[in-house]
């Protein structure tokens, strides 16, 4: 494993210049490179040591795709741990895509149930936040919204990030489904899903157009922060989040900042050597002989 966590706060220090907005500050970031299973259980260990800290009814936000997957796969293999420290918290989703039913391969209620739940057990319906899709959009989102804010807080969340641009296709830096330049201090929204957006999770001609997403200020307020990304259809992003500036333009760029009450805020990505291959180019004489050793 590579811990280049001082070299990029050094960087950020010299190159990252963009004021933080009133009411926000850095988070302290950490930044890990290895690969599996070393990642896997990486992210697993820190996980188990966040939510060993953890409240009653505090919230957790856990991501969906396929960068998740063998991760939920060693989450269930350590059953009796993770049960017991989720038990009485509450399970937050980023994103719900609109027009299908909870039965739907594309919903996070399958991929949950399928990933994680078949091996731990399923949180109550009252300890699950979950936009619900078979309702109109707006009713949809109004509950969430609701639900959200009623969360005192939210301990932790595991957080992936969308595609980089190819060919014609844009570059999907989203954490969640959350727009460009949403307003900080929006809870949920309702978002038309971008061209590369669905063609980077399914077919563009039967994938849904529109999605309700968790927004910057769930985001914002989330004391402890794990960001993984595995290969190297998202170097250049995760380039853009761990060593660029914060930018409203840009959604995972919220992962470096966070509200100014919340204490002890922290990030940390969780790369493999792919994902981190535009990192580890711009910082390499920073790095060499770390690289070296």
């Amino acid at each position: 494993m590579w811990d280049i966590s001082k070299e990029v706060s050094e960087h950020r220090e010299k190159n990252c210049t963009n004021a933080v907005p009133d009411g926000y500050k850095r988070r302290d970031a950490s930044v890990y490179v290895l690969d599996n299973p070393g990642l896997d259980q990486g992210v697993v260990n820190r996980t188990h040591e966040i939510l060993e800290t953890a409240q009653q009814h505090d919230g957790v936000v856990l991501s969906t795709g396929g960068t998740f997957e063998s991760i939920y796969e060693v989450m269930g293999e350590q059953k009796a741990h993770f049960e017991a420290l989720l038990k009485g918290l509450v399970l937050i989703n980023q994103d719900e895509l609109c027009g299908i039913d909870e039965e739907d391969r594309l919903s996070y209620t399958h991929y949950m149930r399928a990933r994680l739940f078949s091996a731990l057990q399923e949180p109550i319906r009252g300890e699950w936040i979950i936009p619900d899709p078979s309702r109109p959009p707006e009713e949809a989102l109004a509950a969430f919204h609701r639900q959200l804010i009623a969360v005192n807080r939210v301990k932790l969340g595991l957080l992936g990030i969308g595609p980089d641009a190819k060919g014609k296709l844009k570059a999907s830096p989203h954490i969640g489904f959350i727009a460009p330049d949403t307003p900080l201090d929006s809870f949920a929204d309702i978002v038309k899903l971008d061209h590369a957006t669905r063609c980077a999770n399914g077919d563009k001609e039967t994938y849904p157009r529109k999605a309700i997403t968790h927004g910057p200020a769930n985001v914002l307020r989330t004391q402890a922060l794990l960001a993984v990304a595995k290969g190297s259809r998202k170097k250049q992003n995760m380039a853009d989040v761990v060593l660029g500036d914060f930018s409203p333009a840009i959604p995972s760029t919220l992962m470096q900042i966070v509200r100014a009450d919340i204490e002890d805020a922290s990030v940390e990505f969780f790369l493999d050597t792919d994902a981190a291959g535009v990192i580890m180019t711009r910082m390499r004489h920073r790095l060499k002989g770390k690289l070296a050793s």
